[in-house]
């Protein structure tokens, strides 16, 4: 006799029903099905994790950040020449932040690229209406924007990928317009501020940093002597040893469950 679902909770069962029902519960399908899973993880080797976990995974995050690294390469070297004009740094730090984002991004970098359109305009206008009040102003523009389109504008998926750097473009308006308005630089104009909130070195991962810090970038050359070797040297072999750690501690699960420890 079939057991329907909603009889289950049905006080008034038959007793060859309430047969039927263990024999359901008890089946012994269901205990070979789980030990056949048991079985099928168990036989994983340490070989079959590193070529079809480790390894794959590495590689994808190695491929993804390599145009990153180039195009931060590229802005490196062209702010260490010295003999480019400003502008022209700034230009390159737009593009090659622009190149980036589409590749992590593809169509949905049109978002950010509205986002900084957006500051750069509420920076102007609110520079020449409301001179005392710059920060504020570009402060709700901005979570009005992201608001709207967490909300309504923009897909839930689509979003989600997108939000790291919209906070980062979102964080560099405001400090910017409250530096503004404490004194501490003037308005840039609008080849300077695409540079900034576009820098290629933080628009995709972060960290934030000021307008005076990105300034600072331009001056910066490329060091050469014994103490950036040092600092290199001590950077790989911390890098080393935590990977090293990690790696042991990934090594000891793979084995316990390749071994059903």
């Amino acid at each position: 006799m079939t057991v329907k679902y909603e009889d289950m909770y049905d006080e008034e069962l038959a007793p060859e029903d309430l047969e039927a029902m263990y024999d359901l519960m008890y089946d012994d399908s269901y205990s070979d099905m789980y030990y056949d899973v048991v079985n099928d993880v168990s036989e994983y080797s340490l070989r079959d994790l590193l070529g079809e976990c480790l390894i794959p995974t590495v590689y994808e995050g190695v491929a993804a950040c390599s145009k990153l690294f180039v195009c931060c390469l590229i802005f490196r070297i062209t702010v260490s020449l010295g003999y480019l004009p400003p502008l022209w740094i700034h230009v390159t730090s737009a593009t090659s932040g622009i190149l980036c984002l589409y590749y992590f991004f593809g169509i949905e970098m049109y978002y950010v690229l509205a986002f900084s359109v957006l500051g750069v305009v509420s920076l102007t206008i609110s520079h020449i209406l409301l001179v005392k009040y710059r920060g504020p102003v570009c402060s709700l523009i901005c979570v009005i924007f992201l608001l709207g389109c967490e909300l309504f504008l923009v897909d839930k998926t689509q979003w989600h990928k997108i939000r790291g750097s919209q906070m980062i473009v979102a964080m560099k308006i405001i400090s910017l317009a409250f530096d503004i308005d404490s004194g501490l630089i003037s308005l840039p104009n609008p080849v300077e501020c695409f540079g900034y909130f576009l820098c290629v070195g933080t628009v995709i991962f972060g960290p934030w940093i000021s307008f005076t810090g990105y300034l600072d970038l331009q001056t910066r050359k490329f060091a050469m002597g014994l103490e950036p070797g040092v600092e290199f040297g001590s950077s790989i072999c911390f890098l080393k040893r935590f990977y090293l750690l990690e790696l042991m501690a990934f090594l000891g699960r793979s084995l316990e469950v390749a071994f059903g420890l």
